[in-house]
């Protein structure tokens, strides 16, 4: 299926997840999130995507999602401990038991909430500190340290942890307000980061008042991590510039290439306190182990090395042998009648297996491919399910849909459709005008949208709890405009589906056009109890609406896969 697909693929290991790395986006400039207010941000990285928590409204967290540490995307409210001054969060994931450990200040107290997710709903489990602000969890060897500042005084301890959850033993004073640049326009060290260097251990804070210009970053250094620390004689190694002012409190985090990145805020101005926005610049080591830094603002920098996550098909070189994979429910390249068994309703005049079709400008991946055809003055295309109660003996709350598209050169819908999807409709609601309510069912089809500058807009044609009308909600895959498709030409559609926690607005839906992710939404309600599961995969093509196709319109489809984590385009065939 991949002839004509040949490319070097270069794979590396970023947090434990196999990443392929892509070129740089180009360039970035300062700040990365214009809003004013976010601040104090903490970012981790899981699953090919960077989620970063920061100090925002006063009463709670919310998430903010990106793939290049460039482009950003504000999610949903994650943790809402139910008081003000809410501060300065730090979020951790066990490598033992793969959960997310929220340390978060609330009034002056440091607490730990926890999730399944990075995205998820924490939920609030115990109180460490009163008195403190600033937590930080970091993992060496096996063993757990938080890092924290301590009222009055600004002083920056470590305490030795059991576990995520536990104390062990009494805390450790490392630090506090000794130099003339901490004590510059107030006395403060806070904002604690840790980072591990050729065996020396490098504690990150920042210095002086917080909602001054003068805020800064320095680091000093230590042979473990609970010290003594020694001061860097040349602190503070990020501090105010002509263009940058006040920058200071984040954490590091590496690109796809391994390179250092300090995310962090600045202030706008000195018009008001607190008015800060979120940047990103360089970290990197000298060959005598110096760190050093930079703060930037409105100028364009070379950008991260932005991760593309290998997926399942990564392993398999033209997808030969991923349907032994075990995270693979079903694989169909219809280059047998198998696939029949698989998928129910595939007995349609206008679905068939071609192997050429060169009036229309076909050309095929390999062997044989899924040919639909929408009939002029029709609709139906085609309607295939996948039924995952039927085939597996159970519903999943999450999965992953993967297929390859090629239009051919006669597609020319004027109006709207349906194309592939996810769907628990249960045969109640969810399609045909059939509102969702949250207790009877719902779906997540694919979309085409006419034509627009001689391509196709694709999306999702969601049935959700909050829709209005008797019709689904059409979200266009606008990022970059990877969802506006050509003729005659391959795509690698991926689509992701979670199921919301049932009454909550946490559901997400995924979609990613040639391993690039094109639409994310993580504020779904697909469901109100727990019966609503994922019922089927859904291969619907259908030209409407109400609306009959003005012409034949023919597409084809090919390489189907259906996972239970990220499947991702199909390695080349060299």
């Amino acid at each position: 299926m991949t002839s004509w697909l040949r490319s070097l693929v270069v794979l590396v290991l970023l947090n434990g997840a196999l990443v392929t790395v892509a070129a740089a986006a180009g360039t970035y400039t300062n700040p990365v999130i214009d809003e004013i207010g976010p601040a104090d941000p903490t970012v981790i990285f899981f699953e090919g995507t960077y989620y970063m928590y920061c100090t925002g409204d006063n009463v709670s967290y919310h998430v903010y999602t990106s793939r290049d540490l460039v482009h950003w995307t504000k999610g949903r409210k994650v943790f809402e401990p139910g008081e003000r001054n809410v501060w300065a969060p730090d979020v951790f994931r066990d490598p033992t038991d793969g959960k997310f450990y929220l340390y978060y200040t609330v009034n002056k107290r440091i607490g730990v909430a926890v999730a399944d997710r990075p995205d998820g709903t924490f939920e609030g489990r115990a109180t460490f500190f009163r008195n403190a602000i600033d937590a930080h969890m970091f993992h060496d060897k096996g063993r757990y340290y938080l890092y924290y500042v301590q009222l009055p005084g600004f002083r920056i301890h470590v305490q030795p942890m059991k576990s995520p959850l536990e104390k062990e033993g009494e805390p450790i004073k490392l630090i506090w307000p000794t130099e003339p640049w901490e004590k510059k326009s107030g006395n403060v060290t806070e904002g604690p980061w840790m980072l591990k260097h050729d065996g020396t251990y490098y504690l990150l804070y920042s210095g002086t008042g917080a909602n001054s210009l003068n805020y800064a970053i320095g680091y000093a250094t230590a042979s473990r991590p609970t010290g003594p620390f020694v001061k860097h004689a040349g602190n503070p190694i990020v501090h105010r510039t002509e263009t940058a002012f006040g920058p200071g409190h984040g954490c590091v985090v590496t690109d796809a290439a391994g390179k250092l990145w300090s995310v962090y805020h600045q202030q706008k101005d000195d018009t008001q306190p607190w008015n800060r926005f979120i940047c990103i610049d360089p970290f990197w080591f000298d060959d005598k182990g110096v760190l050093h830094g930079k703060a930037t603002r409105g100028t364009a920098q070379p950008a991260p090395a932005a991760p593309d996550v290998a997926g399942v098909a990564a392993r398999y070189v033209g997808d030969k042998g991923i349907d032994g994979d075990p995270d693979v429910l079903v694989f169909s390249d219809f280059e047998s009648d198998n696939w029949r068994k698989d998928w129910s309703g595939g007995q349609r005049a206008t679905v068939s297996v071609a192997s050429e079709d060169a009036e229309r400008g076909f050309e095929p991946w390999r062997g044989k491919t899924l040919r639909i055809k929408v009939d002029k003055g029709g609709h139906y295309g085609a309607s295939l399910e996948y039924d995952f109660k039927k085939m597996t003996g159970s519903e999943p709350e999450e999965i992953y849909f993967r297929y390859y598209l090629r239009f051919g050169d006669d597609w020319d819908p004027q109006r709207g459709g349906k194309l592939p999807g996810i769907g628990g409709t249960y045969g109640r609601a969810g399609w045909g005008g059939r509102p969702s309510d949250g207790r009877n069912g719902w779906s997540a089809r694919g979309q085409f949208n006419g034509r627009r500058d001689g391509r196709t807009p694709i999306g999702f044609y969601c049935y959700h709890a909050d829709m209005k009308g008797r019709y689904g909600s059409s979200w266009i895959w606008e990022n970059d405009k990877l969802g506006y498709l050509e003729n005659n030409r391959w795509y690698c559609i991926e689509q992701y589906a979670r199921m919301n926690t049932p009454g909550r607005n946490d559901g997400i839906l995924r979609g990613w056009v040639d391993g690039k992710l094109a639409f994310e939404k993580t504020n779904v309600r697909m469901r109100d109890v727990p019966e609503l599961k994922i019922e089927c995969i859904w291969i619907n093509i259908y030209h409407g609406g109400t609306w009959p196709a003005p012409s034949d319109d023919h597409l084809y489809i090919d390489n189907v896969v259906v996972a239970k984590r990220y499947i991702g385009p199909m390695t080349p065939v060299n």
